[in-house]
């Protein structure tokens, strides 16, 4: 260790500025001096003096010789505070509110003022990127000053940073993570479900308040609203509609019942489309133009079911006019997945997974929630594995998860690498599944989210036009075989905060071919390779593993082909410059008159 002299420690730092420099007089604001040189030392210290003659020492935190840091002492006033700086506790940059010289002291200013709510504004206060999230809590909700977008710490109504910064959903409060003072992020805790403020409304709707002080919470005219999968089962709600408050209908008597049996969330419209004994209405699904109605429906003065475990019922079977309508919303906690895709490009497997994972899967559909509780689930019945993994919220309509390894299915051993006959196998769909509350619940199995878990095969035997990649469909060249493998190599994930930034946002990054994300593999079956498509291959950005089906029984030939070289140059198709020119790897293939390079970039 080194030993720091009685003059070292003496030494008074220059000061240079601190910041934030704004916080509440109940203290816990953690602020960064920068200046120098700063020593580890067990004496250092920080001290905060006012014109009151209150007088605060509190212990600082080495950084580096540039920078330490301290938490602020509570105060009794706002007052604007001189702060000074010790390496070793007993000599300081100043005395006590001396302002003699510049780079000896600081300000830090107290305030005790709560941020503004709904009594200081009448327009909209705060703004939220997310106002719906899983009953399991988990969800992360960033508020920001609509009206002081470009809020400073001399303006009155900010957020203070601190340990008593904290943000409350209906009766439960939470610590916030201050960004600025304009803006600040909190984790929705679990519902507490005698908060619901709406009985009317799905789920559990709270009014979100923020306290300065974890004490005095303003109301800055927001809501978030839970969803609750219930007991595993992920029950429905179904709502009533909307009172008639302009008298449009001429009568307004119905009633809604039942619970909505499906995934994500909808509406209902019921329309009266004929008068008479009794009348008679019309309904459809998520009210959209492009969805036909049921119609001629009967009136019969009970419980009639619509779809989904969805009824209606009138108070009356005639008397109604033609036209009257009704609009009601329904949902669950789950999502609706409606589609998934890969990177890959071919049409008949839009959702190809190569064995060996790390693909991004693009999954699509409606009610997906914002919250770390996302999770991606992965089964199939041949093969009994079932894979979770998280999943990184785009938008209520879109996630995206990282297909993980899957063993191929053995098949029969009928032919090389587990192949089949006339059959896809090894090669087989996993049925993907979606979860907003980390597994409580998922989205139902549908042929709508399947995974098809498939290398991409080759064979000289196999065709460039009516060929599908398959092991039953290959294609007939390499080159075909690397333009449809995964798109968008990348050493990292990526996800996308739309609230207040709408920025895309990424992971950490994995350097190495095995860790890279949308690499792919193509199966050479046994065979000799040589000829246009074969030779003088472009990897068009992409990292594309090309493996012998059975080690050293497939060979790419050169030297009579009358294409010198096994690559072409100068490809710049791949988004990161570390593979920009793209990637081929050879396993337990041959070459002949290639060279003896087992790796290219080409």
């Amino acid at each position: 260790a080194v030993r720091l002299v009685a003059a070292q420690l003496a030494e008074a730092p220059a000061l240079q500025l601190l910041y934030p420099d704004k916080g509440h007089t109940v203290g816990g604001t953690r602020i960064t001096i920068r200046g120098g040189p700063f020593v580890r030392s067990l004496g250092a210290a920080v001290r905060f003096s006012d014109s009151s003659g209150e007088v605060d020492e509190v212990p600082a935190t080495y950084v580096n010789a540039g920078r330490i840091t301290c938490v602020t002492p509570a105060r009794n006033s706002a007052l604007p505070a001189h702060v000074t700086v010790s390496n070793d506790g007993t000599i300081f940059t100043a005395f006590p509110n001396v302002m003699e010289r510049e780079g000896t002291y600081l300000t830090f200013h107290y305030s005790e003022n709560a941020p503004m709510g709904v009594e200081d504004a009448s327009d909209e206060v705060w703004l939220t990127d997310n106002s719906t999230g899983p009953a399991v809590g988990g969800t992360e909700v960033t508020i920001q000053n609509a009206v002081l977008h470009t809020s400073t710490r001399l303006s009155d109504a900010n957020f203070l940073p601190g340990s008593a910064l904290k943000c409350k959903f209906g009766s439960v409060a939470v610590s916030a993570r201050w960004d600025n003072y304009g803006k600040i992020m909190c984790v929705s805790p679990e519902a507490e479900p005698g908060d619901d403020e709406d009985g009317l409304a799905a789920g559990t709707q709270v009014t979100v308040y923020v306290s300065n002080d974890g004490v005095e919470y303003v109301d800055g005219n927001v809501t978030f609203s839970y969803y609750d999968s219930g007991d595993g089962g992920g029950e429905g709600y179904v709502e009533d509609p909307p009172d008639d408050e302009h008298g449009a209908n001429a009568l307004d008597d119905l009633m809604t019942g039942g619970n909505f049996a499906g995934d994500g969330r909808y509406a209902y419209e019921v329309v009266i489309d004929s008068a008479g004994t009794p009348d008679t209405f019309k309904w459809r699904l998520d009210n959209m133009a492009s969805v036909e109605y049921v119609s001629g429906v009967g009136i019969t003065g009970g419980e009639q079911e619509l779809s989904y475990g969805v009824t209606v019922s009138f108070g009356a079977t005639t008397g109604h006019a033609v036209g009257d309508s009704w609009v009601f919303n329904v949902g669950s906690a789950r999502p609706d997945v409606l589609e998934v895709t890969t990177s890959g490009n071919e049409g008949a497997y839009p959702s190809r997974v190569p064995f060996e994972g790390n693909a991004e899967l693009t999954v699509r559909g409606q009610n997906f929630l914002p919250s770390d509780g996302i999770l991606c689930k992965l089964s199939d019945n041949l093969t009994n594995v079932e894979m979770v993994f998280p999943g990184h919220y785009d938008t209520s309509e879109q996630i995206r998860c990282i297909a993980p390894r899957q063993d191929p299915h053995p098949g029969d051993g009928s032919l090389p690498g587990g192949r089949q006959y006339t059959t896809q196998r090894p090669c087989f769909f996993k049925d993907l599944q979606v979860s907003n509350d980390g597994g409580v619940s998922y989205s139902a199995v549908s042929e709508h989210a399947r995974v098809f878990y498939c290398d991409v095969y080759v064979s000289v035997s196999g065709s460039d036009f009516t060929g599908e990649g398959t092991p039953d469909k290959p294609y007939q060249s390499i080159q075909r075989g690397i333009d449809m493998a995964l798109d968008h190599p990348r050493s990292h994930y990526v996800y996308k905060n739309e609230g207040l930034t709408g920025t895309e946002m990424r992971g950490a990054s994995r350097r190495g071919f095995a860790h890279y994300i949308n690499r792919d593999r193509v199966i050479l079956m046994t065979a000799d390779y040589t000829g246009f498509g074969n030779i003088g291959l472009s990897a068009n950005g992409k990292m594309v593993e090309l493996k012998a089906e059975e080690f050293s029984k497939s060979s790419l030939i050169c030297g009579s082909s009358g294409v010198p070289a096994l690559l072409q140059s100068g490809d710049r198709n791949a988004a990161e410059s570390v593979i920009n020119t793209g990637v081929l790897s050879l396993l337990g293939v041959e070459t002949v008159g290639c060279g003896d390079t087992t790796s290219f970039f080409a």
